[in-house]
């Protein structure tokens, strides 16, 4: 698990961005494009992928709430491994705490619960800050030292450890890396991957989505100047690189422990985040950037290597998946569905869900969307504003249609959908 990592990868199509590792990873998986977060927040968002359950059901729209105090009977995705026999290690940021407090553990899911901790500065003086609201700004660094004195870099090595003791037995491993969630910082050698005359012409690209505003509460353009924008680019792809090879690292014990023909292998972000698109910094919006997500699923004997399904997939769907996968007993009521056909079968005959459903909470304010293979509509409670983006001609969400009288069917029928949603019925 990446935390804040967007499809912006080497396989994923990306002009600019060095992934090898994940790349390699896709060649021998299946590597959905079109994969989406039921919530663009770190909390909520694996609360409901862990539980399998949509934040509806979870009620866990924040960074703060454990999802056990709402859901004390709930059965996890590890947890539901270890009852039926498999070791289960969790390694850094899995649920959402990534501190090692008492108050985030989850010791009926996990034999092991690791947190290990790096260096938590770059070095005085080193770490620059962009402020992108009043009250908070983004921090990153160029850090010196190696990958080991960064926390994530600790992850990857113990991560490896955990497999070295539990290659004999059953496993369930759950590793989660920090970065590219703020602050960017990460060895500046991955900052050397990216040199401003590449980044100058990928910002260009960024600028034509620069005047569509997110209707969503609380959210104002950013205006910053290009030089920082490229920095936070250099920052935000450096980390991404960085994390990148310490997968590697764990790919690299897959490779000499032997593994590979007999583990499943699952690379999966809880959401994207705003690079600037739309004058945005951040994520918890309802665009596209904000709720798509890197997922990779390898499979062995199974997955057609290299190849990519284009269906409308969503995190929830992880559980079921798993379960169905290891012939585990099904775990009544779960909201996703099994991937497997689409695992067997990436193609576009294979049938499939026609939408997908990501929601957000902002200033006390509920905001819903719905994604189909053309079209995606969001509105937001108490009347503060409705998108619609037809992905066949406006893939960056520029040009919002909601206000067109000739979208009236097109809203209707995109409406009933998120209504169905809203009321816990099968929509998709």
């Amino acid at each position: 698990m990446v935390d804040d990592l967007r499809p912006d990868l080497g396989s994923y199509g990306h002009p600019l961005v060095q992934s090898p590792n994940i790349d390699r990873l896709a060649a021998r998986g299946v590597r959905f494009e079109r994969a989406y977060s039921q919530f663009p927040v770190c909390n909520p968002s694996r609360s409901s992928f862990l539980t399998g359950l949509r934040p509806l059901a979870t009620g866990v729209l924040d960074n703060t709430t454990h999802y056990r105090k709402l859901l004390p009977d709930a059965v996890t995705l590890p947890q539901h491994f270890r009852t039926n026999g498999y070791f289960t290690a969790s390694v850094g940021k899995v649920f959402h705490g990534a501190g090692g407090r008492n108050e985030w553990s989850n010791p009926e899911a996990w034999d092991l619960e690791a947190f290990p901790r790096g260096r938590r500065r770059a070095r005085a003086g080193e770490r620059e800050r962009f402020p992108y609201r009043e009250d908070k700004s983004i921090g990153w660094a160029a850090a010196a030292g190696r990958d080991r004195d960064q926390t994530d870099g600790q992850v990857a090595l113990e991560t490896v450890g955990v497999l070295e003791q539990a290659r004999d037995r059953p496993f369930f491993v759950a590793t989660g890396f920090l970065r590219p969630h703020t602050p960017w910082i990460a060895p500046k050698e991955y900052f050397d991957l990216y040199p401003q005359p590449a980044l100058e012409s990928y910002l260009a690209a960024l600028e034509a989505s620069a005047e569509a505003q997110p209707l969503a509460p609380g959210v104002s353009p950013d205006r910053i100047g290009r030089e920082e924008q490229l920095a936070l680019l250099r920052a935000y792809y450096a980390c991404v690189s960085f994390v990148d090879a310490q997968i590697g690292l764990i790919f690299d014990a897959l490779d000499r422990l032997e593994l590979w023909q007999t583990t499943v292998v699952v690379l999966v972000s809880d959401h994207g985040v705003h690079l600037g698109e739309r004058s945005w910094w951040w994520k918890n919006t309802l665009s596209e950037v904000s709720a798509r997500v890197p997922l990779v699923i390898s499979v062995p004997g199974l997955t057609p290597g290299g190849e990519a399904s284009t269906a409308l997939v969503e995190l929830v769907d992880l559980f079921p998946t798993l379960v169905d996968l290891f012939g585990l007993p099904a775990v009544p009521n779960l909201d996703g569905r099994s991937l497997t056909p689409l695992l067997r079968d990436p193609g576009p005959d294979t049938p499939w869900k026609r939408a997908a459903f990501t929601q957000a909470l902002r200033g006390g304010v509920a905001g819903y969307s719905v994604r189909t293979d053309r079209w995606r509509y969001a509105e937001w409670d108490q009347g503060l504003g409705a998108e619609l983006y037809d992905h066949r001609t406006d893939p960056h969400e520029t040009v919002n249609l909601a206000g067109d009288p000739t979208s009236a069917p097109t809203i209707q029928e995109l409406r009933a959908l998120l209504q169905a949603y809203r009321e816990g019925r099968r929509a998709e």
